[in-house]
């Protein structure tokens, strides 16, 4: 009667079986939501980036607002690792340049605008 493994054959090898089948898909869940946030997070920045580049482009006067969104739009359609639903806008007065970007997935909405002032664009 010396070892636990002779009297239950079995027991300690499959009991490590067990515990990992109730964490593997804990663990794969987790996995998948961290990608998942990670591929949010980058969309987003881009989504700001590309708003900011929009306001840029139509304030320094060599696009017109329509091409500026054309832009905006183009440029989505490269980056962007999820499907969005985007709107895009821009539109400008004599001193500034606005643009919004409007997107809508898996259920999510979110609104990112961008300002550019005409007079304080940087000189290249």
């Amino acid at each position: 009667m010396g070892d636990k493994t002779e009297s239950c054959p079995g027991r300690a090898e499959g009991s490590f079986t067990i515990e990992a089948s109730l964490i593997m898909p804990m663990i794969l869940g987790i996995i998948v939501m961290l990608i998942y946030f990670a591929m949010a997070a980058h969309d987003r920045c881009v989504i700001e980036h590309v708003c900011c580049l929009a306001s840029s482009e139509a304030a320094g006067g060599e696009k017109s607002d329509e091409e500026a969104a054309a832009l905006a739009d183009e440029e989505l359609d490269r980056r962007l690792i999820c499907t969005w639903d985007t709107d895009i806008t821009v539109y400008s007065d004599e001193e500034y340049v606005w643009t919004k970007i409007s997107v809508n997935t898996f259920g999510k909405a979110y609104t990112h605008a961008s300002a550019c002032h005409k007079l304080f664009l940087p000189d290249y």
